[in-house]
């Protein structure tokens, strides 16, 4: 008995039969996530009873194969974990020959894509003897190469944000929007298919300082919360979880401000309430301690700040040390001065945050947001007089190599946040700091022009004008000399 085996037999996968020195096939699945194997069986001698084909193959990885008989007395008899049995013939006359075709459906799920290659395993027997065995038996190792296409994009809510007004050190600050405006980075992970992947990570440079000669820099985009994925299931399921990063208690809020929630009719902060209302009475001396533990705390974070504020104005580099601007054409054709702060051109600090994904089914996507304030103090001192500064935030997506996934375009694996802070400048003009050169000359230009008013005037006689005479002073006087000539 003959068996022969042609794998990807249909003209619809020559451009997939590719083999490996070592002989493995490579197949390549997309939208068809199938894998067919042609068989052709034939009794090359005398009558075979109960002949029977036993096939071998992964059943964590495929589905129960389907039988395209293709016109061939063949049946499906029964299947045993990993081990499909065929019956070909009782009996299969002498030179029979039979052809048919067995569709493997790979499966899908999360325990999928771990780019392990397939081995499939062939045998024929009957009841009859054979004295040559050896062309009974075939074997293959495929290794499959899904495909998938990941895409990041990112946006920054809102677009453009304003600085300036009032000039707020870190000791001054008790809640978020004493730094600035709030700026949220969106990322947004979606896998197109045709095939779901596991064990994705994006990577996201976080510019939260401004580039400087010093250890300790400008805040930038300072990140109030550690950013959250929200991954949304294609059947509406969602899965929540925070990305990490290294020394999260120096990245996320290190100064610890408390959180002012806006409505419309009043302002609050967070704060955790476990008070219970039947229990105030019995527990009036530890609400009395608590009390008096939080304001220690409060005292030793007031504390903390102080000290950090000190060593960075000690540290902070002077307006000289500053971003160089660059000039760039608006699309109106207008040339205006502008300054970068991003982690690729080294003009900001950054620290790198990663989130991981286990599993990416087709058509789900992934939301991951950077909650920050952009520090106003930083840009009203430096930067008041450009047209704006552009901060980026950077990502990248990471995969898995091992899994055997596939993209042919990984352009769109990689995407920037792009805030526009532009300058108040009504309200920057009457809080930036006046510099006391400018006031000293500004004295002495006054100083010197009244000097040469006064001269101008005492030239031309301003200060010897004589009196007008005055008819009714001209009386007096006469009046008076003629008294004193009578009483002589």
């Amino acid at each position: 008995m003959f068996v022969q085996v042609i794998y990807n037999y249909e003209p619809f996968y020559q451009e997939y039969r590719n083999q490996e020195e070592d002989g493995t096939y490579i197949t390549q699945v997309g939208e068809k996530t199938t894998i067919d194997i042609s068989f052709m069986v034939k009794n090359n001698a005398e009558r075979a009873y109960e002949a029977t084909l036993f096939i071998e193959y992964n059943a964590n990885e495929l589905d129960i194969p389907i039988l395209n008989k293709k016109d061939s007395p063949v049946n499906i008899d029964d299947f045993k974990d990993n081990l499909v049995i065929i019956s070909i013939g009782n009996p299969m006359e002498p030179n029979k020959q039979l052809k048919f075709e067995l569709s493997f459906r790979i499966a899908r799920g999360r325990t999928e894509g771990l780019g392990k290659p397939l081995e499939f395993r062939a045998f024929v027997n009957s009841t009859s003897d054979e004295k040559n065995l050896d062309d009974n038996s075939w074997k293959a190792i495929v290794r499959v190469i899904k495909r998938a296409e990941l895409e990041l994009s990112a946006i920054s809510d809102p677009a453009i944000v304003r600085y300036g007004g009032e000039i707020k050190g870190e000791s001054e600050m008790e809640f978020d929007i004493d730094i600035g405006p709030l700026v949220v980075h969106k990322y947004t992970v979606t896998n197109k298919g045709p095939w779901s992947v596991s064990n994705v990570t994006l990577q996201v440079d976080w510019p939260y300082q401004v580039a400087s000669v010093f250890t300790t820099g400008k805040w930038a985009l300072y990140l109030m919360e550690t950013p959250t994925m929200q991954l949304t299931n294609t059947d509406n399921s969602k899965d929540i979880k925070q990305c990490t990063m290294v020394l999260s208690h120096e990245r996320v809020n290190p100064l610890q401000l408390k959180f002012l929630l806006e409505t419309e009719n009043e302002l609050y902060y967070e704060e955790d309430d476990n008070d219970n209302d039947d229990d105030d009475d019995d527990n009036d001396n530890d609400d009395d301690d608590d009390t008096r533990h939080e304001n220690l705390e409060d005292e030793d974070l007031n504390r903390f700040k102080r000290t950090v504020e000190e060593y960075r104005r000690e540290k902070r580099p002077s307006r000289e040390l500053r971003i160089k601007s660059t000039k760039i054409r608006e699309k109106s054709g207008e040339e205006v001065e502008i300054v970068k702060v991003n982690c690729a051109d080294m003009t900001a600090k950054c620290f790198t945050v990663t989130c991981h994904f286990d599993f990416l089914d087709v058509d789900a996507a992934a939301v991951i947001d950077f909650r920050s304030r952009l520090w106003n103090a930083t840009f009203v001192e430096d930067y008041y007089d450009i047209a704006y500064v552009e901060i980026l935030s950077s990502g990248r997506l990471i995969l898995d190599q091992e899994q055997g996934i596939e993209e042919r375009n990984t352009q769109n694996n990689f995407a920037s946040a792009s805030t526009h802070a532009y300058p108040d400048r009504p309200a920057i003009l009457e809080t930036a700091p006046i510099p006391w050169w400018i006031i000293a000359l500004a004295a002495i230009l006054g100083l010197l022009i009244l000097f040469i008013l006064i001269l101008i005037f005492w030239k031309c006689g301003f200060f010897k004008r004589n009196r007008p005479h005055h008819p009714t002073l001209y009386q007096a006087e006469y009046q008076f000399r003629r008294e004193e000539t009578s009483e002589a």
